[in-house]
């Protein structure tokens, strides 16, 4: 087992608050309490080793328990100082009758600890718990679930990206179903379906405590348990499958509640299992001979009711007995499905093509591609397309929008681009022209909206209009138009509002377009609210490729606003979604996004690993590629390389008058490009770059590439008032990374002019700022005042440890943060006094932020 299983984890201020029960005085009592599975006996096995001072007595309630069972003459003798008792719920009548005595009538100086399920124990018990207040000094301790930080400790590395994405909404936060999840899960190579659907097969650990659970029920409750396991919340159904009368059957589902495996539902007459992994492990532990024909009865009767056939056709493809009749339903059901639950659908397919002859086949094949690419399952799409493609009857070329998505999905554009306009020239479409408008949404160079625009406008699907309203307006933008940009996401924001959530559902794509054109246009809130809401559709219909440019939107407006931890959270998320054969794009997008967030906390290395492994995964014609060089470039230049910096920059933009970006790339492109110039020494490309900035940022009129330019005017100024106008100018930007590197400038220019009050006030607005959200902002050199002498020339780590120490970090944290060891930092220390003839670090300080100490570029 993964020692990951076996930690303490998440229950820290339980086991302090037991401390401080245990250092009182009088009759204590603790009332512990949570759902099953969530860590009582963990934490009490943490608990007794502080205890070892007392006389300590602990015992189970129960029959299990890894203590002896406690006996109700054992509380009736000589207590010890600290009693423990686990799995009250379990106890006999008489224990319990002995613990209600006791309650009643406290021992002069008495810890005691009950340990219990709520749902589980006598009312009586639960009655003097509440009334022993007036004689206890009562502490009442419910275990909570896991918090998502505290989920992520616990799950291996061999977890696959997508269950470690879900793993803590599917558990609940609760270690025993978390455990069980890990087992389930086949790794690296998972489907990442839903674990807790029906699995036919227990895994070979985690689920040995619900079987003990399940085992502990009188024989005729277990076999409800598992007619609800197949039947769901249908007890009607459930008597039926376990041949009752629905009378007999509620009277066995009143001992299931009692046990706390079933709980009612909002829905009166409807009970499910108190959690999914509890139906699975029941499901999962029937005779498999008896779940063949539970499936068969439960098809049967729901078919004769008048159910809809996806209303049953999960119980005809269970049976294996399908026929031609069972396979009509099949493909009933996957067809009505295909659209809201994709996943679903795609094993309906495949269970009808077993039946299938191959006449009969294409339609369906075609249809499993779709659903089966739609749910991420890429390879098994390309499946589906290759074994339509080797029938007879096959129409060549079909399925040209699966293909295409397939292709972009692997970074091949100019393939989906190929294969879109071959289709077109056969049928028209908007389903066929909205995709291949799609593939140019981050180029310059095609022209594809217009038309997409015009024939969903024609189709009358209020769905299809909004989605092409979306990418007309991000073209219309990358091609430096804003008006027309603002417009067709007002409009576009109004159409989509008014749609169904299944209606976006079947398009997630609408709401990820939408959200990226607002993030462009700098709507930060809208954009929000649509990637939230797309994410949440996608994840609701299994749709796990369209969460990533969901997830890699969110990550990045999270980012423009300073929310650095959630920027991170999201990144993370999309990475790990990520790791399947043949999304390499995806990948890329999500690596960037992790790089671009890594950098703005000052994780050069890490920024430079992502960025640069983002840019091998894909071809020159993803524009994944161009954003990838473009972050590799930021990190580069982070890193005290502006030579790179400028290669890389001028190589993602297609060279130096930045053709092959989107106009909203201009300016920090051309921002890095000033910067890199400026360290460099090359004054007059500095100051040629950030007037073709400032020229870009007034085009597009947005407030933070306006801010941007500004600071870039401020790098380049000719004096420090100058460079004190621009910085000021750019304090009024929403996005508090700009604002930092601001008040930054505006205290180097307030240096320079010998203000030094007000430069302090800029400096501590800095560090605030940065503090604040977790960042570390861009070195910020400017031509010197005074031409530095070689004595203020630093190496590029020594110039970084002094950047470090200009803003208040200590040795340590400067270890830590650049990976070294702190004798490496003292050494580098040392040198730094040498070269700048100083000794404090408060001069160092004063150095950097005047700009008379600058790094020795590095060799190209």
């Amino acid at each position: 087992m993964d020692g990951t299983a076996t930690r303490f984890v998440g229950r820290r201020r339980e086991l302090t608050a037991l401390k401080e029960v245990l250092g009182g005085h009088g009759a204590r009592l603790v009332d512990l309490v949570a759902e099953p599975g969530m860590g009582r006996s963990a934490l009490l096995a943490e608990f007794l080793p502080a205890a070892a001072g007392h006389e300590v007595l602990a015992a189970a309630g129960g029959t299990g328990g890894a203590h002896p069972r406690l006996t109700a003459e054992r509380l009736r003798g000589t207590l010890p100082e600290v009693l423990v008792v686990d799995d009250v719920h379990q106890a006999s009548p008489e224990v319990v009758t002995a613990l209600h005595e006791l309650l009643r009538t406290p021992p002069p100086d008495l810890m005691l600890v009950l340990s219990h399920r709520p749902r589980q124990s006598p009312t009586h018990l639960l009655a003097a718990l509440g009334t022993a207040a007036t004689t206890w000094r009562t502490t009442r301790l419910e275990l909570p679930p896991l918090t998502a930080a505290d989920t992520e400790t616990l799950l291996p590395d061999t977890l696959c990206g997508r269950h470690r994405t879900t793993a803590h909404a599917d558990s609940g936060g609760n270690p025993r179903y978390l455990r069980l999840l890990r087992s389930w899960c086949a790794g690296q190579g998972c489907g990442g379906g839903e674990l807790f659907e029906e699995a036919t097969a227990l895994p070979e650990q985690g689920a040995a405590e619900l079987l003990l659970e399940l085992e502990a029920l009188p024989a005729r409750a277990l076999l409800v348990a598992r007619a609800a396991a197949v039947a769901g919340q249908d007890t009607y159904l459930a008597a039926v499958l376990a041949g009752l009368d629905h009378a007999d059957l509620l009277s066995e589902v009143d001992t299931l509640v009692a046990a706390d495996v079933l709980r009612p539902t909002n829905i009166p007459g409807r009970f499910a299992f108190r959690h999914p992994a509890l139906r699975a492990v029941t499901y999962a532990g029937a005779p498999a001979g008896w779940r063949l024909g539970a499936h068969a009865r439960a098809a049967e009767y729901l078919r004769e009711r008048g159910t809809p056939a996806a209303g049953y056709a999960r119980h005809v493809e269970r049976a294996g007995q399908a026929g031609p009749a069972g396979t009509a339903t099949l493909l009933a059901a996957a067809d009505e499905l295909a659209d809201r639950a994709p996943g679903t659908a795609a094993g309906f397919y495949r269970a009808a093509l077993r039946e299938l002859p191959d006449a009969e086949a294409p339609a369906p094949l075609l249809a499993l591609a779709r659903c089966a690419v739609a749910t991420g399952d890429l390879r098994g799409g390309a499946e589906a397309l290759s074994r339509h493609d080797d029938l007879p009857s096959a129409v060549p070329g079909a399925g040209a929008e699966t293909r295409a998505l397939l292709a972009q999905y692997a970074g091949r554009y100019t393939q989906a681009r190929s294969l879109l306009r071959k289709a077109l020239s056969t049928v028209d479409s908007p389903q066929l022209r909205l995709p291949l408008a799609q593939t140019s949404l981050w180029d310059t160079g095609w022209h594809f909206s217009d038309d997409a625009l015009l024939t969903a406008t024609g189709s009358g699907d209020p769905a299809l209009q909004a989605l092409a309203l979306a990418v007309h307006g991000i073209t219309r933008l990358a091609n430096g138009s804003a008006g027309p940009a603002q417009r067709s996401a007002r409009e576009a924001a109004r159409v989509a509002d008014r749609q169904a959530g299944a209606d976006l559902a079947r398009t997630p794509a609408i709401l990820t377009s939408l959200g990226w054109l607002e993030t462009h246009l700098e709507q930060h809130s809208a954009a929000l609210r649509h990637f939230t809401q797309g994410l949440a559709l996608s994840r609701a219909s299994g749709r796990w490729p369209a969460m990533i440019p969901a997830l890699t939107g969110l990550a990045t407006v999270h980012l423009r606003e300073g929310e650095l931890r959630a920027a991170a959270g999201a990144a993370n998320q999309a990475v790990s979604l990520s790791e399947s054969p043949g999304a390499e794009d995806l990948r890329a997008m999500a690596l960037t996004a992790r790089a671009q967030v890594s950098l703005a906390r000052g994780e050069v290395l890490a920024a430079l690993a992502d960025s640069h492994q983002a840019a091998t995964l894909v071809p020159p014609d993803s524009p994944w590629w161009r954003r990838a060089r473009l972050t590799a470039a930021a990190a580069h230049l982070h890193d005290g390389d502006p030579a790179t910096a400028v290669t890389l920059t001028l190589d993602a933009a297609g060279g130096d008058t930045l053709p092959e970006l989107p106009a909203w790339d201009h300016v920090p492109a051309g921002s890095q490009l000033a910067h890199a110039e400026l360290l460099l020494g090359n004054t007059s490309e500095a100051a040629l770059w950030s007037k073709r900035v400032t020229e870009s940022a007034r085009a597009l009129g947005l407030p933070a590439l306006t801010a941007q330019a500004n600071l870039t005017a401020a790098r380049v100024a000719q004096g420090p008032g100058e460079a004190l106008v621009h910085a000021t100018a750019a304090l009024t930007a929403s996005n508090p990374l700009l604002t930092a590197t601001a008040h930054t400038l505006a205290a180097q220019a307030l240096t320079n002019l010998n203000e030094h009050a007000r430069a302090a006030d800029h400096h501590a607005a800095a560090r605030a700022l940065a503090a604040r959200h977790g960042t570390t902002p861009l070195p910020t050199a400017t031509p010197a005042q005074c031409p530095p002498t070689e004595q203020h020339v630093l190496s590029q780590r020594e110039y970084e440890i002094a950047t470090l120490v200009s803003q208040g970090r200590t040795n340590r944290q400067i270890a830590r943060e650049l990976a070294v060891s702190h004798k490496t930092v003292e050494t580098h220390l040392g040198r730094i006094f040498t070269k700048l003839a100083v000794s404090s670090r408060a001069e160092i300080a004063n150095m950097v932020g005047r700009a008379t100490v600058v790094a020795r570029p590095r060799r190209a």
